[in-house]
């Protein structure tokens, strides 16, 4: 029994949870920009590839495949921490739950699956190259632009409400990220509606875009130093995915404020009583919000 207790202690440790999530914003970055180093390596026009051709061609495409792999496995694991702690800091934070709550602790499990959509989307897109696989290519694409803005939406929603109820103020780290979260939204946004208009103008006609991917598949050197390249609808595309990424990473506040709770003595046991918000009545303080 004691054995075990070291070991969850371990897992819901600050250095596991930070090394989960970190990892697989590294992983996913490094493998992008692996594959971009090697595009340029190969003589590719420098602005700008589409993040789908990277993986298309050689070593680049092997490491855009299992690159993102580690990445998808880790942000799995990651969005599964963020579900479980922030059900734990809703059960222990909040003093009257109804059904007001349940439904908090509802979006919290909805983010989950889209979560889980998301991971698994970005596992399985490398080995579903664009110029061979177009459709399957495409839905997995789908799911992490519309999939990952829509968990964005919500974890800004978890992360303002989880702010207005931590009790302690000195518990808040990373406060600047609840706010984080929304601009970062706002740029989603407003690069998944450029990206499209700046296809939609380029591609006046659907037969050139089968062209262009007909290019790459047959000639993937011409097709890199492709003048016509849309080289604007692809920088949006680069701007979507940062900023979803980055809203990824705001998670870490809540994951901060559940490890503090753990490692307080006044609180951890009330923690794993879930009788946090009860016990301090009334005393209750903002944390990256003001209401």
């Amino acid at each position: 029994e004691a054995m075990l207790q070291i070991l969850v202690a371990q897992w819901w440790s600050r250095s596991r949870l930070r090394y989960t999530l970190l990892g697989a914003l590294i992983a996913a970055g490094g493998t992008l920009l692996s594959c971009y180093v090697v595009w340029f390596a190969k003589g590719c026009k420098p602005f700008l590839p589409f993040i789908s051709d990277l993986g298309l061609d050689g070593a680049m495409g092997t490491c855009f495949k299992y690159g993102l792999v580690v990445s998808a496995s880790l942000l799995l694991l990651a969005f599964g921490d963020a579900t479980v702690v922030r059900h734990k800091l809703f059960r222990a934070l909040w003093l009257n739950p109804g059904w007001i709550s349940c439904s908090w602790m509802t979006l919290n499990l909805v983010l989950f699956l889209m979560g889980f959509l998301i991971a698994l989307a970005v596992g399985a897109i490398g080995f579903l190259p664009w110029d061979h696989n177009l459709e399957p290519h495409l839905m997995c694409a789908s799911m992490i632009f519309y999939g990952g803005t829509g968990w964005a939406v919500g974890n800004a929603l978890l992360l303002r409400r989880l702010g207005q109820e931590n009790t302690v103020l000195g518990l808040c780290s990373y406060k600047w990220m609840r706010h984080a979260q929304w601009p970062l939204l706002a740029v989603s946004l407003v690069s998944l509606m450029l990206m499209f208009a700046s296809l939609a103008t380029h591609f006046s006609d659907p037969s050139e875009f089968k062209e262009m991917l007909k290019l790459a598949r047959t000639d993937f050197q011409a097709y890199c130093h492709d003048s016509d390249h849309p080289d604007l609808a692809a920088l949006f595309e680069w701007l979507l995915v940062t900023s979803l990424v980055g809203g990824v990473l705001t998670v870490l506040a809540d994951l901060e404020v559940f490890v503090a709770l753990r490692m307080d003595a006044d609180f951890s046991s009330l923690l794993a009583r879930e009788r946090v918000g009860e016990a301090l009545g009334q005393r209750r303080f903002v944390c990256g919000t003001e209401d």
